[in-house]
């Protein structure tokens, strides 16, 4: 007993030296303001302003309102800024000393994930990891070069897994299949098994674990870092719990596809394998996953939800494919420059959609002065990337999904690609981006080829799907109901007797 009350004394000593000290530095004299936002309390700040809802977004795009693009916070002495303007957030994101993150105690350092790329600390094992990845899929062209007929056979098989088992409850998973699949052949040449595969399903724990503990704001530990050294059979701290069994997937996740003989990256990349490149090709398959797979299998989901949501845009994509590629086989990646609508769907989708609505935060790694405001060394920069993507001055009715935006119409000029603010800012774009990018477009023309996507009428009514979102970091459409039959019987035909590499 008088240990625990020690521990608590010893425990709330820490907390009130840590606050009175973050206090004191963020009262210091300043030559130009911080920028606009809540008014602090006194010692804790603006703890209670700091959105705690579902979709945080929306509350910093309402906050936006009231303050400007540049949103500043001070929670118990930690800075905090919101920006809500893509200019503002290229301007200042595309500059290094933005490009660090913040020391997210329970995703990094309890729950593991401090080595992988969307939380490593910025500094040359970064850079070294980035150029790895980036070999294998930082261009469209590499991603052809090492993955075109990868993700072409994929389609087919997600397309064929649909067929057989049309059920809107099944269609998430099989998506899963697909991103796992794709990620899995082009790093360890593994095919995974076509059910109840064990790394695509350690997999999807891991990354439904990191959307989890990467929240920011949600764990008191990442604020109060001490609190790591809470036992973890105390009341409260269940927090660790879930960062242990964590860590226990990411480490498996890691070493698990090391196990496996046949290593594509080991036979293909011309690297000397020291140490650190062991290190870094352990860790590959992981940061495939972290750059490319959750991200896509929610736009892929969110792109059969455009297609029910929106019949006129299915048919438009059926025209097109039925016009450029016919009836007698599939299309492939080669056909991408002929298929310019279905090519601006891929575009619409990660802006209508965006998977991680507010990014990883970023961290400055130096006092800087921007537009006149003082931020200083440490402040956390969340980019409001949803509101970026929602602006109707830059994407007039933005709620609805209109491929034409990226297309010439008379009259009307293309609108901005929405790439830049959907994958991130500088040096911690999304790795991801070109293999999300290919994902998406073989979905969608796939699926223009084999499916006939439609609503549901159940009591004699249409049932109409919502767009909603649910999740963490990563965010994916709320299930929906839909109704899935082939075009016709020749195009279920090419799907179900397509002939795959094991």
């Amino acid at each position: 007993m008088f240990a625990t009350i020690y521990f608590f004394d010893a425990a709330l000593s820490i907390f009130l030296v840590y606050l009175a000290r973050k206090v004191l530095v963020s009262r210091r004299k300043l030559s130009h303001p911080y920028p606009p936002g809540p008014r602090p309390w006194p010692l804790i700040g603006n703890l209670f302003d700091i959105p705690k809802v579902p979709d945080p977004w929306n509350a910093f795009t309402e906050l936006g309102h009231k303050y400007g693009p540049l949103i500043h916070f001070n929670v118990l002495g930690q800075h905090i800024v919101v920006v809500n303007s893509f200019a503002h957030a290229s301007e200042m994101l595309d500059r290094a000393i933005y490009s660090d993150r913040p020391p997210l105690v329970m995703a990094a350092e309890l729950s593991g994930y401090e080595d992988t790329l969307p939380l490593m600390p910025y500094g040359s094992r970064f850079r070294a990891t980035r150029r790895l990845v980036h070999r294998f899929m930082g261009t469209r062209a590499l991603v052809t070069k090492y993955g075109s007929q990868i993700e072409e056979e994929e389609a087919r098989r997600v397309m064929r897994r649909i067929l057989e088992d049309p059920s809107p409850e099944s269609l998430h998973d099989h998506l899963r299949k697909f991103a796992g699949a794709v990620i899995l052949r082009m790093t360890y040449a593994y095919t995974p098994r076509e059910h109840h595969d064990p790394l695509v399903q350690l997999a999807e724990d891991t990354l439904a674990q990191f959307s989890i503990v990467s929240q920011a704001g949600v764990f008191l530990v990442d604020t109060i870092p001490a609190l790591r050294h809470l036992p973890s059979w105390m009341p409260g701290a269940g927090f660790l719990r879930l960062a242990r069994d964590a860590k226990d997937n990411i480490c498996a996740l890691a070493q698990r596809p090391m196990d496996y003989q046949q290593s594509f990256i080991s036979e293909n990349v011309s690297l000397p394998i020291s140490d650190e490149d062991e290190y870094m090709l352990k860790w590959t398959a992981v940061n495939m996953y972290a750059g490319g797979a959750d991200t896509s299998v929610s736009a892929l989901y969110a792109a059969i939800l455009a297609l029910v949501m929106h019949p006129d845009v299915q048919r438009k994509a059926q025209e097109e494919v039925d016009r450029v590629i016919g009836s007698e086989r599939l299309p492939t990646l080669a056909d991408r420059d002929n298929l310019p609508y279905i090519d601006a769907m891929t575009k619409e989708i990660f802006r209508w959609s965006p998977t991680v609505p507010t990014a990883i935060p970023h961290r400055l790694t130096e006092d800087d002065i921007y537009n006149g405001f003082f931020l200083p060394k440490d402040t956390i920069v969340i980019p409001n990337i949803q509101n970026m993507l929602y602006d109707p001055e830059v994407y007039p009715e933005p709620r609805r999904f209109i491929p034409e935006r990226f297309l010439q119409r008379e009259g009307k000029d293309m609108e901005p690609n929405p790439y830049p603010a959907a994958f991130g800012f500088g040096r911690r774009v999304c790795p991801g981006i070109q293999l999300a990018d290919t994902s998406a477009f073989m979905i969608f023309a796939t699926a223009a080829a084999v499916l006939s996507i439609s609503k549901v009428i159940e009591n004699g009514a249409v049932v109409e799907p919502l767009h909603r979102t649910v999740g963490g970091t990563i965010v994916h459409p709320a299930g929906f109901k839909c109704k899935i039959i082939p075009r016709s019987s020749a195009a279920a035909a090419l799907v179900m007797g397509a002939q795959f590499n094991e």
